[in-house]
């Protein structure tokens, strides 16, 4: 861990003390992504929707993650571009996503994720794999008007994607990006696996994204 990356995780951590007790009594499971900056916070189910809530309101944020309840925290290296945030037509304030944005976000995931991997950064890399599929895959719950703000909802939409077009890839594609979910907080792939799970979870992304269309 480099001096910048000790700063971040020591001020992020004492930051999460702060409103530990609030954290654990009421958003045991989630996930909470802090500003080391400013302190300001935001909850979701993932980190995925916490970060980008919290770069709507802070765009230089430099971010530090924990799941409530769990031992497990990191430090957000690379964070999505204010500028894309920004553009037009993007979210600002507390307006709800659209189904292109999210589109967008998985794009720009995706492509982050192979870079992190080229850098070895396999953890940081591996939650971005599976949030460009959960991005994906939210761009077309909101399209079609299906629930996408919990975990479970996106497994049932993953699954009721495959049912619609009889193609079961549409399910257990998500499911291999959920592997990478977990080994972002347990570093528990081995090199092998990665290798041989990416595409996989690539050709999901751009499935899901076709769909769209």
């Amino acid at each position: 861990m480099s001096v910048k990356d000790e700063h971040v995780a020591n001020v992020g951590e004492a930051m999460y003390e702060k409103i530990r007790a609030e954290m654990e009594a009421n958003h045991w499971g989630k996930m909470v992504v802090i500003d080391v900056n400013t302190g300001d916070y935001e909850i979701a189910a993932d980190d995925t929707t916490a970060t980008l809530r919290l770069i709507e309101r802070q765009p230089d944020a430099i971010t530090w993650g924990e799941l409530v309840g769990y031992p497990a925290a990191y430090y957000m290296r690379t964070t999505i571009n204010p500028v894309i945030l920004a553009a037009p037509g993007m979210a600002q304030g507390n307006r709800n996503m659209t189904e292109q944005e999210y589109a967008q976000c998985a794009r720009k995931f995706l492509a982050d994720s192979d870079r992190e991997f080229d850098a070895g950064e396999r953890q940081q890399a591996s939650e971005k794999l599976y949030g460009a599929a959960n991005e994906a895959l939210t761009a077309i719950a909101v399209q079609r008007g299906w629930k996408h703000r919990t975990h479970r909802d996106m497994k049932n939409a993953a699954q009721r994607l495959a049912d619609e077009y009889g193609d079961r890839f549409l399910s257990t594609g998500f499911t291999t990006a959920e592997k990478f979910h977990k080994n972002f907080f347990h570093d528990e792939m081995e090199d092998y696996e990665i290798e041989a799970d990416r595409p996989d979870v690539h050709e999901y992304v751009n499935r899901v994204l076709a769909l769209m269309e």
